[in-house]
């Protein structure tokens, strides 16, 4: 063959590769789609003449959930249709949030957290007083405040409504879906929404939020808060020793933050599995591991705390490196918390499994079971009072692997691992008074057990 013969034969036998694998590529991509994000079709219908007749509509529109969603059990199936006859029963002249309330009480039913109402936009729609709560180790607190309320930052919430703050997460528990943890870390702007608090507690006038505070003395105090526009986080104050923070307050954060730690560390924050205005969080992990030092770093932090996932394919490379970015003898600790969800929960799972005995979890229960179900298509949306319905279609399971391909997500059979326990080592949650000092109780606590592995006298809490 000649030359010219073999060069034209190579270039054809490359664009036939390259062809097989797009096509491959296409072939897989429409598959997931059609098996994993379905489309949402409504039956059409007149306009409503009346609120139970739109409501009515709107619990048509929701037993589509039932076509859309394989989380629920045939249990929970049954309670969910029978749940939506008795509402349908006595919806009559019911207000807005209080039906929405009751559609997310049904939809609770599933169990499963990413199966849910989407309430952040009710907020926003119906308002929330001008405070920001968020739970600590020792209790709630008021974090942010608008500028007339500022007196009020930093204070303990003693009762919100006449309920002490120690019931209030069984109260709101039926409303939220999911696990303990993932309804704690949810519920938190639910707290300060007047209008959606109604439907659980009737004798409240839906328009103001009573706070009882803990005063400088030692009593209380009571201040009532008349609900308006939700304001964004850049205007509200926040407590000024806590401004590294920020990812809690609810303004834009970027999706990866790092910063060097002493003695050859990093710390790597992930707040959400995503990409942002740094660009694709893939080519930001890439440049954090070509930044590793010869050697590697003789410890890394990644904190995963705040973040409630993504696609986690982002992460995919990043952990599956992270053997040959750690010293030989050294340590990755993992942070978590209740509000560690979804694609966090993976990339929690595969750097624990490729990491191995370098690894260790430290934090809070994560806000998810060991089986979970996820993934989703087109929103589900009740036509008359907009309310989203969030849904999940494939199952994951990151403890002990994912094998029943009728339930679980395909592509976990790429890129699954079977992690074990993902529960910490060590439970260790943010106390308000090291917060608002502007301490990381957890951070502390892993720079001493980090000290104590460096200096050869390693604690018997990580093996």
């Amino acid at each position: 063959m000649s030359y010219k013969r073999l060069v034209i034969a190579v270039i054809v036998l490359a664009v036939a590769a390259a062809a097989l694998w797009f096509r491959a590529e296409w072939l897989v991509g429409t598959a997931l789609r059609a098996r994993f994000s379905p489309s949402v079709t409504l039956a059409p219908k007149p306009s409503p003449t009346s609120i139970a007749d739109a409501r009515g509509q709107d619990l048509d529109d929701l037993l589509v959930l039932l076509d859309l969603d394989r989380s629920f059990t045939a249990e929970g199936r049954a309670a969910f249709t029978q749940g939506v006859a008795d509402l349908r029963a006595r919806v009559g002249e019911m207000d807005a949030p209080t039906f929405v309330m009751e559609v997310a009480r049904l939809v609770a039913l599933a169990g499963n957290g990413h199966t849910a109402v989407q309430l952040f936009p009710k907020y926003a729609e119906y308002g929330v007083a001008p405070v920001r709560l968020a739970w600590f180790d020792d209790g709630l607190y008021v974090i942010g405040a608008a500028d007339a309320q500022a007196g009020l930052l930093g204070r303990r919430v003693v009762a919100i409504d006449g309920h002490p703050a120690d019931d209030i997460p069984a109260a709101v528990r039926p409303y939220l879906t999911g696990t303990d943890e993932h309804a704690r870390a949810q519920g938190i702007n639910l707290l300060v929404c007047p209008a959606l608090l109604r439907a659980i507690w009737p004798e409240t006038d839906g328009r103001h939020l009573a706070l009882t505070l803990a005063d400088e003395a030692g009593g209380t105090m009571q201040t009532s808060l008349e609900a308006g526009p939700m304001a964004s986080a850049d205007s509200l104050r926040w407590l000024p020793q806590a401004a590294a923070f920020t990812h809690l307050y609810g303004g834009k954060t970027a999706s990866l933050e790092t910063r060097p730690l002493d003695h050859q560390g990093l710390y790597l924050r992930l707040n959400a599995v995503m990409d942002d205005d740094k660009g694709p969080l893939t080519r930001q992990l890439e440049a954090v591991a070509a930044s590793a030092p010869p050697g590697g770093w003789r410890w890394m932090v990644i904190d995963l705390r705040y973040d409630g996932g993504g696609d986690y394919t982002k992460t995919v490379d990043f952990t599956r490196r992270l053997p040959t970015l750690l010293a030989p003898d050294g340590t990755l600790w993992l942070l978590t918390g209740n509000a560690t969800f979804s694609a966090a929960i993976v990339t929690l799972a595969r750097a624990k499994y490729y990491a191995g005995a370098h690894a260790h979890i430290i934090g809070q229960r994560v806000g998810d079971r060991d089986t979970f179900w996820g993934e989703t298509g087109a929103p589900l949306v009740l036509r008359n009072t907009n309310t989203t319905v969030g849904y999940a279609t494939g199952m994951h399971d990151w403890v002990h692997g994912c094998h029943d391909i009728t339930r679980c997500f395909w592509l976990n059979y790429a890129f699954g691992v079977a992690a074990g326990d993902l529960s910490p080592e060590q439970e260790v949650g943010w106390r308000f008074p090291d917060f608002a000092a502007g301490r990381d109780t957890v951070m502390d606590e892993v720079r001493d057990l980090q000290e104590a592995k460096r200096g050869g006298g390693e604690r018997a809490a990580v093996p």
